[in-house]
């Protein structure tokens, strides 16, 4: 969540010139560790109680990462 974070607020700094380079690295990184999240949450759902029922709970939160993610990396990618 931090990279995430950090990912956003170097992508939109104002007055920033911003290394289109170093943000295509951290988006890489970022979205290699989203893979692996989602992977272990999919496999998580297919659990039984209690752990299937927690990884679906949590499901919509991986989900809203990958959103704000993408939004990002389309609003910013050119620049």
């Amino acid at each position: 969540m931090t990279d995430i974070a950090d990912y956003v607020a170097y992508a939109f700094e104002p007055g920033r010139p911003g290394d289109r380079a170093e943000r295509v690295r951290a988006r890489r990184r970022i979205y290699r560790d989203l893979s692996v999240v989602r992977s272990e949450f999919q496999r998580a759902l297919t659990e039984p109680p209690p752990v299937g029922t927690r990884a679906a709970a949590w499901w919509p939160l991986v989900v809203a990462v990958e959103r704000i993610v993408d939004a990002t990396g389309a609003r910013r990618t050119p620049g």
